[in-house]
């Protein structure tokens, strides 16, 4: 959607992806009444992304291993470099989740997820609008 610049359908997409998958969690979690609902409305929200793209999109890719060596040699420094930086930037909830436990790891999670709302929230259109 972004190549073709139909940001109405690609805001229609993460819409309903957003409004589907927190239905999802929110009766998960009401019927199991633990933790364990969030992980499936995390899946929930990734097989239902794929479904509305293949339903809103009649782009149809398949699944091939033939430039797969080409691109593990251009992007392997790229692949560590991401790992090294998701491990750096959740140091410190791996530090706070084994020093304080999980209730105090939950409470950090969540006040950073809120702190950060805002620029996240606002970043991710202009990101999205500047890297096609």
């Amino acid at each position: 959607f972004r190549k073709r610049l139909e940001f109405r359908k690609e805001f229609a997409y993460l819409f309903s992806a957003r409004v589907l998958s927190t239905a999802v969690t929110l009766v998960l979690a009401w019927q199991w009444r633990e933790y364990w609902a969030l992980v499936a409305g995390t899946l929930a929200q990734a097989l239902i992304r794929v479904a509305l793209s293949y339903a809103l999109s009649p782009y149809r890719p398949r699944p091939s291993r033939a430039g797969l060596r080409d691109i593990f040699r251009f992007s392997r420094w790229m692949l560590l470099q991401n790992v090294l930086q998701g491990l750096s930037d959740r140091a410190s909830a791996l530090a706070i989740g084994r020093l304080a436990g999980a209730d105090a790891l939950a409470k950090y999670n969540i006040a950073y997820e809120i702190a950060n709302l805002a620029t996240t929230e606002l970043a991710a259109p202009i990101r999205r609008a500047i890297s096609e």
